[in-house]
């Protein structure tokens, strides 16, 4: 028992100080640093006020962003923030050596601007005529790298406004020159800290040493990389990475105890241990996805009013719909808010209940997948199978994007529909007893409280399936799914949407929309995102999906047919376009059952020979390489104002 200890301290801590090493390192390669201060005014078709923030980790005591106007014009296509009368520009742990700087801004229309600069210590004073114009500064190197410039500028006001005015910003490039030693203390503890918790949960999910060791590795060139093409991003985010490692490695703990609290056989107890990883791991790639700019503001806070409406009491509620989903108000289930309330009265800050709650529920996932293999199949090949369709959802680009971007009812609601959905599969597929009847009808009307789109979308699921087991004449699995799924839609009818039954709101809306798209066009933006390398369910998910329930359809017969009308489900879904500008989220919807035929097919492939299961092996690691490269891609992009909601 020691020497295994020791091997793991060897493999892991030789790992953790390698890879510290290699990005402390990373840190001495210049970086230079761009920042469009406000940011674009629009982005996306309709443009997103509140997309721009992405600059606020950078700046201190500023303004909100404002577009460029006839008083103001920076340029024609740039927002811009006024700063206070003094405010302050922080780029953290940036390069060691001087720094060259070009900031663009424009001070106030009065006939002298008296502007004091503070860069790192040293100040510039400089007297400046209205209109915008760009300062060329020297900036002396910090210990740390950081690169610190203060403003101060005297206060203007123009009533009525009643703010206090500095000068605006709207552009900073940073060029080191120089080079010097440098230890950014606080960044690279965070990040060995990381690496730490990275061998740490590999330890407690049964890994051994040096898969472990290796994986570390792996992560540190991955940080060390980041730090030389996006430092910002890196340097920034550490705390969150950290945070996020914390609670990853919380979660497969907790999943380690259940294993051992249902007094499983060993081989069972390591095979959970490797699930909860998973999970664990999962969690930490969704929570460092709440980066995203509009995972703090886009639909978050219409969420924290309606989750702290249910904790008052309130329950019904009915939201205005977009011109593109139809227009006009509707009713908005409260399934997710009634599900995270409870944690309310453990943490006071209902933001981070929602994010985090969303974020949790949808990593709960991957274990979800491996539970309705491992039900249906209870052997080496189940086990096999299920493995690796919860590792194909480790990161799932659709829900990822969805969850970093505050579409948390919608990843969120997916994920708490998926019990109900996999509960009547396993039910139905395998004849399962009947005290399985009430909790699966009411995981299923819980999902259609949940999200009107997780509705339909079930409702559309739950149809084709009928229709394929009608036609093979399984009379008895066709009505207990009728039974099943019609009681559940009719409990969520009496319970909550029948509130609505005469509402004059609901109807009284007449919204002036623009013209709808072609119906023709519609249907060919949907086609091409089966072929986009990086759209929301890229093109290789598809293919391992679809193509993996094919080759493994007989060996799980009890399963496949509900997957394969899951699968299906996504074509039935695009009709509404026929009358509106987009669909329910089905590519949210489609991801766990491609995850699910992926991981049937590996295990089909894996079973031909020693040969094969290395090519199984290899096809999952490019999947996640490549999943894991498109979503770091858009974390960079999205940290750096260069995103796309």
């Amino acid at each position: 028992m020691a020497s295994k200890v020791w091997a793991y301290i060897r493999a892991i801590g030789g790992a953790v100080l390698v890879a510290t090493a290699l990005c402390w390192l990373a840190w001495h390669i210049p970086a230079p640093f761009t920042l469009d201060i406000g940011g674009a005014i629009t982005l996306g078709a309709g443009g997103s006020p509140e997309a721009p923030v992405y600059d606020a980790p950078f700046l201190t005591d500023v303004h909100a962003p404002e577009p460029a106007d006839d008083l103001l014009t920076i340029t024609t296509t740039n927002r811009y923030r006024w700063t206070f009368p003094r405010s302050q520009i922080t780029i953290p742990n940036l390069h060691g050596g001087a720094m060259l700087v070009r900031l663009r801004l424009a001070p106030p229309p009065v006939p002298t601007t008296a502007l004091t600069l503070t860069l790192n210590g040293e100040q510039v004073k400089s007297d400046l005529a209205p209109g915008p114009r760009t300062l060329h500064l020297f900036a002396p190197a910090a210990a740390d790298g950081t690169l610190i410039i203060g403003l101060d500028a005297p206060l203007y006001q123009l009533p009525p406004d009643p703010r206090a005015f500095g000068v605006a910003l709207s552009h900073i490039t940073v060029q080191p020159s120089g080079w010097n030693l440098i230890v950014p203390w606080a960044a690279l503890a965070a990040l060995a800290g990381v690496l730490l918790l990275l061998g740490v949960g590999a330890v407690l999910a049964g890994l051994r040493p040096w898969v472990a060791g290796g994986a570390v590795l792996v992560v540190g060139v991955a940080l060390a990389a980041l730090l030389v093409g996006a430092r910002s991003v890196i340097t920034i985010d550490a705390g969150r990475l950290l945070i996020a490692s914390f609670a990853g490695c919380g979660v497969i703990v907790v999943g380690r105890g259940l294993g051992a609290i249902l007094r499983q056989p060993s081989a069972e107890q390591r095979e959970i241990a490797l699930i909860a990883g998973l999970t664990g791991l999962g969690l930490a790639v969704r929570l460092v996805g709440l980066r995203h700019p509009q995972a703090n503001y886009s639909d978050l806070m219409l969420h924290v009013n309606n989750l702290t409406g249910v904790v008052r009491g309130e329950i019904i509620f009915p939201e205005g719909l977009t011109c593109e989903a139809g227009a006009g108000r509707a009713p908005y289930p409260p399934g997710l808010y009634v599900v995270l309330a409870p944690l309310l009265a453990l943490f006071s800050n209902h933001p981070l209940v929602m994010q985090w709650g969303g974020a949790t529920l949808d990593a709960l996932v991957i274990p979800l997948l491996w539970w309705s293999i491992r039900t249906v199949r209870n052997d080496a090949w189940g086990r096999r199978a299920a493995l690796w369709a919860a590792t194909l959802y480790l990161v799932p680009l659709a829900v990822l994007r969805s969850l970093s971007i505050g579409e948390y009812t919608n990843a969120a609601g997916q994920a708490l529909a998926l019990p109900g959905l996999l509960g009547a599969a396993v039910w139905v597929g395998l004849g399962m007893p009947r005290r399985w009847r009430a909790a699966v009808g009411a995981a299923l009307a819980l999902a259609a409280l949940v999200h009107s789109g997780v509705l339909i979308s079930l409702a559309l699921w739950g149809a084709t399936w009928f229709g394929l087991l009608v036609v093979q004449r399984r009379w008895r699995a066709a009505g207990q799914l009728a039974l099943l799924g019609g009681g559940a839609v009719v409990l969520a009818a009496v319970l909550y949407f029948s509130a609505f039954i005469g509402d004059p709101t609901l109807a009284s809306t007449n919204p002036e929309c623009p013209v709808l798209q072609p119906v023709a066009a519609k249907f060919g933006n949907v086609i091409k995102e089966f072929f986009a390398l990086d759209g929301r369910v890229p093109v290789w998910l598809w293919l391992i999906g679809v193509g993996g329930l094919i080759a493994g359809w007989r060996r799980i017969a009890a399963l496949a047919q509900p997957l394969a009308a899951w699968q299906a489900t996504m074509l039935s879904s695009q009709m509404s376009l026929l009358w509106s500008e987009q669909t329910v989220r089905w590519w949210l919807f489609v991801v766990p059952a491609l995850c699910l035929g992926g991981g049937i097919g590996l295990a089909t492939l894996a079973q031909r020979g020693r040969g094969w299961r290395w090519v199984a092996v290899a096809l999952t690691v490019i999947v996640l390489a490549l999943s894991l490269g498109l979503w770091i891609q858009f974390i960079v992009n999205y940290r750096t104002g260069n995103f796309v909601p």
